[in-house]
């Protein structure tokens, strides 16, 4: 009894810890957002950072970055900007160069 029990125990700790729960607390639309953004074909990545006590996240793509765009949303689900495409600087965002932030990865392909 003690070797079944000690089994599911370990089942259930390895299953917790490979648990994708960085999508824990996050808004319910951007739940939903990333949910239709994984069946883009360009979709790669949905990382989360917190800009001066605002989270945002940073929905890649695949688009080259003269050619295309990717969207950083707020916690409201509004777009803030916009990472990439032919500008002086594509990393700018909210004047701050979001290519040089730390990231949570939420999803990734």
């Amino acid at each position: 009894m003690k070797k079944i029990l000690l089994a599911t125990l370990t089942a259930t700790l390895l299953a917790a810890c490979c648990d994708d729960t960085s999508n824990v607390g996050n808004p319910v639309c951007i739940d939903d957002t990333i949910e239709t953004f994984k069946t883009d074909s360009q979709s790669i990545a949905v990382l989360k950072t917190d800009l001066n006590g605002q989270f945002l996240f940073w929905f890649q793509t695949e688009a080259p970055w003269a050619d295309g765009t990717d969207d950083v949303l707020n916690e409201e689900c509004e777009v803030v900007c916009l990472i990439g495409g032919f500008r002086i600087d594509p990393c700018d965002c909210m004047g701050v160069n979001f290519c040089e932030l730390t990231f949570d990865t939420l999803w990734h392909r």
